[in-house]
């Protein structure tokens, strides 16, 4: 199981990376007016939303049944936020879905463990191991996952920090836990989640990945 400490490995500016990645992916039909504001025309909207259909196949999936003959798959340039009340194992779930699309489906996962920090390993290598924490032994924590990447900063993150490491890694799938700790300040917490939520929305579609961000209710 693989870290990532947020050290770059290049020079490269977001804005480079960008384009780097720009060559290697299909490209959305989005005319891009700044960062903010993409036009296209309804028929193109209509089109993109086929090709993003028809990529349900290819898309990672949670892994659990009931809850992919809902949501059918984690389709890119789009999000998913999972919120709940604090402590009923939200962080767990999304560990396991990591496991699941990392481990299972051979697809690459960025997971920010925010808040969990690298302990979130022993939770997932539980859910790998159908073991209790208590059962796991030393080995079961030195598994290797090689589509699994985990980031735990030790000091504030921001969205661009989140956007140069996938540019870097390129992940099928990124998961954020948790949005919280994306907003430094302001007295409008509602307000902060709000632009938070909308500024990972537009870096989905700038990265052509899906995120799923964990939030507190």
């Amino acid at each position: 199981m693989s870290d990532y400490n947020l050290q770059p490995k290049t020079q490269l500016s977001v804005q480079d990376l960008r384009e780097l990645k720009d060559g290697l992916e299909y490209q959305s039909p989005y005319q891009e007016i700044n960062e903010d504001v993409t036009v296209m025309s309804f028929e193109q909207a209509g089109k993109h939303q086929i090709l993003k259909l028809s990529r349900v196949d290819l898309a990672p999936k949670s892994g659990f049944p009931a809850i992919d003959r809902y949501i059918k798959a984690f389709l890119p340039e789009s999000i998913t936020v999972l919120g709940a009340e604090a402590s009923v194992g939200k962080t767990t779930f999304a560990a396991n879905v990591a496991a699941n699309i990392a481990s299972k489906q051979q697809k690459k996962v960025l997971f920010f463990s925010l808040e969990s920090g690298y302990s979130i390993n022993t939770i997932i290598a539980s859910y790998l191991e159908n073991k209790t924490e208590a059962e796991l032994a030393p080995e079961d924590l030195k598994q290797d996952i090689p589509n699994l990447r985990i980031v735990a900063p030790t000091g504030q993150i921001s969205l661009s920090d989140i956007e140069k490491t996938a540019l870097i890694e390129l992940p099928e799938i990124i998961i954020v836990d948790h949005i919280h700790y994306l907003i430094h300040s302001g007295d409008n917490l509602a307000g902060n989640i709000a632009n938070t939520v909308r500024g990972l929305n537009m870096l989905a579609r700038r990265l052509k990945t899906h995120i799923i961000v964990i939030s507190h209710m």
